[in-house]
């Protein structure tokens, strides 16, 4: 489950702090007293101290609501998913990295019960401790999306029951 890093709260404190501040500062205006365009003073404090914790909140907002529609997908994958086997027939780097594991494009020959073979191409985010697993002509466990037959998911507990085994 996703936790808050430490690096979000020293950023997001102070924000809130000089957000608290702006606030108060306008309940403690004057309402005749007017900023230098003119505007009300209190007015100008409550939206700066709004803006202020709204965007400290938004990122946050904004993360916790794509990671849990990727969670449903993956647990809606997994529950409804048809499960099958594809043969690596290439994997080729793709030149990113994300944390320092390069991402692979894998082209596979997907092979589903009671349906014809069709390719497909996946890229995959792996570590390289595991490019043993990533040749060519290996065959993988794979569940697929019933709808969209191009979207799937590498069933990975196989891998990591031979790597323990070969430890």
């Amino acid at each position: 489950m996703w936790r808050i890093n430490k690096v979000w709260l020293f950023t997001i404190i102070p924000f809130l702090i000089l957000g608290t501040v702006f606030i108060i500062l306008g309940f403690n205006a004057e309402p005749w007293e007017l900023t230098d365009d003119g505007y009300p003073l209190d007015t100008f404090w409550f939206i700066m101290g709004g803006s202020f914790i709204f965007f400290s909140f938004a990122p946050l907002l904004i993360i916790s609501i794509w990671n849990k529609r990727k969670i449903k997908k993956i647990q809606n994958l997994l529950d409804f998913g048809i499960r099958g086997t594809a043969k690596i027939l290439d994997a080729v780097p793709t030149g990113t990295e994300i944390n320092n594991i390069p991402m692979i494009r894998l082209n596979l020959e997907v092979s589903i019960p009671g349906r014809e073979k069709y390719n497909v191409t996946h890229k995959e985010l792996i570590n390289p401790m595991y490019y043993p697993f990533y040749t060519p002509g290996k065959i993988l466990n794979i569940i697929i999306d019933r709808d969209k037959p191009n979207v799937l998911m590498i069933d990975t507990t196989k891998f990591i029951e031979e790597a323990n085994e070969n430890i």
